[in-house]
């Protein structure tokens, strides 16, 4: 019974995470009972596919009919996530606590702005995070989680924060933030970031330090960036992504790299320039040709062991970023995120009243408008993915 009980608890936490675990919690018994166990060597995901479908495998136990010991077993479940209103989610990915109990994301409303919601996957109760007051403004650029769980990182403007879940007080980390490209927080509260869409890797030795930059960017190299690092388990070495806009020095220089907080040269581990988790087993969660990957990889030499595998299809990546829509928890929680708000931008006139005129729809991400004089025309700077940024001139008066 004291088994039973274990592999059912809601939280993930005090639940046996295996059947190889249970195999332990059953260890010496009586003579003439029989243990069935099953194991896999893939991780245990548990999937929460934001707006579309969930899957958790867990480890159950039951008892077979005349038997005095358990079978236990792995079974699949499936929970679907709706967003509050059906509104879509912002361009923000989704941030799963390490013990698998919360889910922050972001939404973004009919007025562009992002507002911040935190649901716990125990009860499914969502909150608007309030203290921050996300729904602003639309800047919510990167969510990341304390190693215990209790606090949510937050880039919000020109700060990094952080969120204490419970009592919803927040705390300044680091100042002098813009367009942050995400972040990964470490023992100690130590965090590494990439402050901004142009720059490299930062180091922050606690709350308030001043940053130290770990990678360097090679300014031969055109729009070259560093972003998304994602600590290891020694709080020293991490992930990350090196991404340009120009196709060419993306096809030679991008891809997932290894870096330490002591600034010596990153290695590349894959080509691929795409956004990368770690998962609890020990793999590398990455983005190729519309999957969600997985890549065993050797935490102590910090090596790519093997070919990567499929975990996933339909994962959404951004081609302007290279963002993906998942995030892994310590207790092997998987979430995906089906769509977010991008697509074709609406420009037109708004008067005072709030009356909106249509004029015309741009295609793809819009970054900047200008007026020009009289108002017929205006320059617009847009990203073509896997390219530069473009300018188009556009013709206000002719539809």
């Amino acid at each position: 019974i004291r088994v039973l009980r274990r592999c059912l608890q809601r939280k993930p936490s005090q639940r046996l995470r295996s059947a190889g675990d249970a195999a332990l919690e059953l260890a010496d018994p009586d003579p003439g009972t029989t243990t069935v166990t099953t194991r896999n060597a893939t991780p245990r995901w548990t999937w929460a596919v934001m707006g579309v479908l969930a899957v958790a495998l867990l480890a159950a136990a039951f008892w077979p009919r005349g038997s005095s010991a358990p079978v236990i077993v792995e079974r699949s479940l499936h929970l679907d996530v709706d967003m509050p209103d059906g509104l879509p989610l912002s361009a923000t990915a989704p941030s799963l606590s390490p013990d698998g109990e919360w889910l922050a994301f972001a939404v973004t409303d009919s007025l562009d702005r992002d507002i911040l919601y935190l649901r716990n996957l125990q009860n499914f109760g969502t909150r608007v995070v309030g203290e921050i007051k996300m729904d602003a403004e639309a800047d919510v650029g990167a969510l990341f989680w304390s190693p215990d769980s209790r606090r949510l990182g937050i880039q919000s403007g020109a700060e990094l924060l952080a969120l204490d879940v419970e009592s919803n007080i927040s705390q300044r980390v680091s100042q002098n933030v813009a367009m942050a490209r995400g972040a990964s927080w470490g023992p100690e509260d130590a965090i590494v970031f990439a402050p901004t869409s142009n720059s490299g890797i930062y180091y922050l030795d606690g709350f308030e330090a001043e940053p130290r930059a770990v990678t360097a960017i090679d300014s031969t190299k055109a729009d070259e960036s560093h972003r998304w690092p994602v600590f290891l388990p020694d709080g020293r070495r991490f992930l990350f992504t090196v991404w340009s806009n120009a196709a060419a020095e993306q096809e030679e220089i991008g891809g997932i790299y290894l870096g330490d907080i002591d600034g010596s040269e990153p290695r590349r581990l894959l080509r691929d320039p795409s956004q990368v988790r770690l998962d609890p087993a020990g793999h590398l969660l990455f983005h190729r040709n519309g999957k969600l990957l997985q890549a065993p990889f050797d935490l102590e030499r910090g090596e790519i062991t093997g070919e990567p595998a499929f975990v996933a299809d339909n994962l959404y990546w951004s081609p302007n970023n290279g963002m993906i829509m998942a995030d892994v928890s310590a207790t092997g929680d998987l979430v995906l995120g089906s769509e977010f708000a991008e697509g074709n931008r609406t420009i037109g006139w708004l008067d005072l009243e709030g009356n909106f005129e249509y004029l015309i729809e741009i295609d793809g991400s819009l970054l900047n408008l200008h007026l020009a004089p009289g108002n017929r025309y205006a320059a617009l700077s847009r990203m073509n993915p896997g390219s530069s940024i473009e300018i188009w001139i556009a013709d206000l008066q002719r539809q």
